[in-house]
């Protein structure tokens, strides 16, 4: 199976949700094919992420098309962004098999994605002497 390309459908976009933002500390390996997508742009593309020393992902990725086969999988993780919004998206993948073409609509259980930015959030952060979730100091990061 070819993997053609992945495009985001907004259904909608609202001023962004109030709410409280605890970033993740750990994480784990990451994976090989890392996309972005700017949700505030009027017409939201799918792009390769900028890669990062040791972000795991291939130095010869070329991008779309991807061969597949239950032998030879692509693990892809999509980023998406906004600054400015609470925004419900799917994502849409083109395949072509046999000579056959579809589009598979990729959400989250039959319903909608859903991101808010964070600009109206309260910032935590984890506190280095215990295990509570302070609040960030203004001027720094969770990590200074």
């Amino acid at each position: 199976m070819t993997l053609l390309g992945l495009s985001v459908e907004v259904v909608s976009k609202h001023e962004p949700l109030r709410g409280t933002r605890v970033p993740a500390v750990c994480q784990g390996d990451p994976p090989n094919r890392n996309l972005f997508v700017n949700l505030d742009q009027t017409r939201p593309q799918v792009v390769k992420a900028t890669a990062r020393a040791g972000d795991g992902g291939s130095t010869s990725d070329t991008g779309w098309p991807y061969t597949v086969s239950g032998s030879d999988p692509e693990h892809f993780v999509v980023q998406p962004s906004t600054s400015a919004h609470d925004v419900i998206f799917t994502l849409r993948l083109k395949w072509a098999w046999n000579g056959k073409r579809g589009e598979l609509r990729i959400d989250d259980q039959g319903k909608p994605f859903r991101t808010t930015a964070d600009r109206r959030a309260t910032w935590l952060c984890p506190d280095s002497t215990s295990t509570r979730l302070v609040p960030l100091k203004d001027g720094k990061t969770c990590a200074s």
